[in-house]
């Protein structure tokens, strides 16, 4: 592997891994992360891709970007709460926690010395 695909590699695994401590360190407002740490996780897949290394099933899909509810108005006999919802877009965390750990997969298997048994054991 050339040293500047290399260094690529080692950058974008480093980002990964902060950004997945950051996301499971985070306080998250009912289990949803921002849609800025989507945008940071997106950065390092499109660079894999500037290497030829197609990851387009691990991108969070804009569909599970969505605001959540910040507040509602009190319920009255005369009309139901409303719900205000916020500006900013979230996805549950434990998506993209699943596509992080399965990126991280993926680089463990590419960027290892020796080749790897992929698949399943049978039990004894």
């Amino acid at each position: 592997m050339e040293n500047q695909t290399q260094d690529i590699l080692i950058r974008v695994h480093t980002m990964l891994v902060a950004l997945k401590d950051a996301i499971e360190k985070m306080d998250t407002k009912h289990n949803y992360i921002e849609e800025k740490y989507i945008s940071e996780f997106h950065i390092a897949l499109d660079k894999l891709a500037g290497l030829d290394i197609n990851l387009a099933e691990y991108y969070i899909p804009d569909s599970q970007l969505n605001p959540i509810v910040t507040s509602r108005t009190p319920e009255s006999r005369s009309s139901p709460s409303v719900p205000t919802y916020s500006k900013e877009k979230y996805a549950d965390k434990s998506f993209v926690l699943m596509r992080l750990n399965a990126v991280q997969g993926y680089f463990e298997v590419i960027i290892s010395d020796e080749p790897r048994k992929i698949g399943f054991n049978t039990p004894n």
